[in-house]
């Protein structure tokens, strides 16, 4: 299942989903190095779940090099101290390069630090381009924490 940020607005003003889910949030920075932007399809997921949220800003021309985006996704069985990790999947012809991913957790009014991961990995689904990655899989277990 796909799930687009329109699509969970849509659903939180229906009152189909609730304040108190986890939220979480990624900003990327898309490098600046020559064709480090991508028009290609990016996905999240967490842990191994099937479900995977579309990264896209309705209307907006994302992931330029060196710009910074943030989406949102919304977890509806996970709690933030249940991540264990979070993978980045590109589906397209061309390659990109994410410089540096940020996430963070809100549930409610509680939220977590913002925890940044640098990358130094191009990514592509195209098996031709060499040393990229289709799935980036970062490892997140403990380090999205709401403190009391």
């Amino acid at each position: 299942m796909k799930l687009t940020t329109s699509a969970i607005a849509f659903a939180l003003s229906l009152g189909l989903l609730s304040a108190n889910e986890t939220r979480l949030y990624v900003s990327i920075e898309t490098g600046t190095k020559q064709n480090s932007s991508t028009d290609s399809r990016v996905y999240l997921s967490v842990n191994k779940e099937e479900k995977s949220y579309l990264l896209d800003i309705p209307g907006k021309n994302d992931r330029e090099a060196g710009a910074t985006d943030t989406y949102e996704a919304i977890l509806l069985d996970i709690k933030p101290e249940d991540i264990e990790w979070i993978s980045i999947r590109i589906e397209g012809d061309d390659a990109w390069y994410p410089e540096r991913f940020h996430f963070h957790v809100k549930q409610g009014d509680n939220e977590s630090e913002k925890l940044s991961i640098r990358n130094r990995k191009w990514m592509s689904s195209v098996k031709e381009k060499v040393r990229s990655k289709e799935v980036l899989k970062l490892r997140i277990k403990g380090k999205l924490k709401i403190e009391d």
